[in-house]
């Protein structure tokens, strides 16, 4: 398992410095374990195997002890049947948020496996914001001419760290039914202070 994880942070560095870059980026370090364990599939692995690595990460990842989220392995004959089972399965689990995870012409009859993967998750803040402190600013986009959106404001002592061109806030989400206190949730948001372009 450390393995896994060693490698997820690899991966997960790689694709921040090569496609986060000039983009926004969202990733789970569990969801990049799953898609690198059901990889690591061969002959010799059995699905019991899969299965117990799948209980041990849903253990600890998984809130208000939800049985979804395990892996759906199985064969489908056809590429265009893959992407259209793949596609629904992410519509399915991200209440229909996600609807073309794989878009036409991804899956070719050259491809030996496919591993698909939504992230959605769903929480209420700790700390609510208060709707009347809510203002229209100017958001400066990637790309193009800034929008004007609604900033939420509040005048609760959040974590926030500042560093040469971008801030870090982490906002905590509250805590699932469960009442586990060793099972805590946070947006982590890295914002740039610098315009771009």
């Amino acid at each position: 398992m450390k393995k896994l994880n060693d490698t997820a942070l690899v991966l997960t560095s790689k694709a921040i410095d090569a496609d986060a870059r000039n983009s926004n980026f969202v990733f789970s370090p569990a969801s990049i374990s799953a898609a690198l364990t059901m990889m690591a599939v061969t002959n010799g692995t059995h699905s019991d195997e899969l299965n117990a690595v799948y209980k041990e990460i849903a253990t600890v990842v998984l809130a208000d002890d939800s049985a979804s989220g395990g892996p759906k392995i199985s064969a489908v004959n056809g590429a265009e049947e893959v992407r259209i089972e793949l596609n629904k399965w992410a519509s399915d689990h991200t209440n229909g948020l996600i609807r073309d995870i794989l878009p036409p012409g991804f899956v070719t009859s050259k491809s030996v496996k496919v591993c698909g993967n939504a992230l959605y998750f769903k929480g209420a803040w700790e700390k609510k914001f208060d709707m009347s402190l809510t203002k229209d600013k100017m958001f400066h986009l990637l790309v193009g001419k800034p929008v004007r959106v609604p900033f939420m404001s509040s005048h609760k002592d959040q974590y926030i760290k500042a560093y040469d061109g971008f801030k870090v806030l982490g906002l905590p989400y509250r805590q699932g039914r469960n009442d586990d206190t060793n099972r805590k949730f946070r947006c982590i948001s890295i914002f740039r202070t610098r315009k771009m372009g």
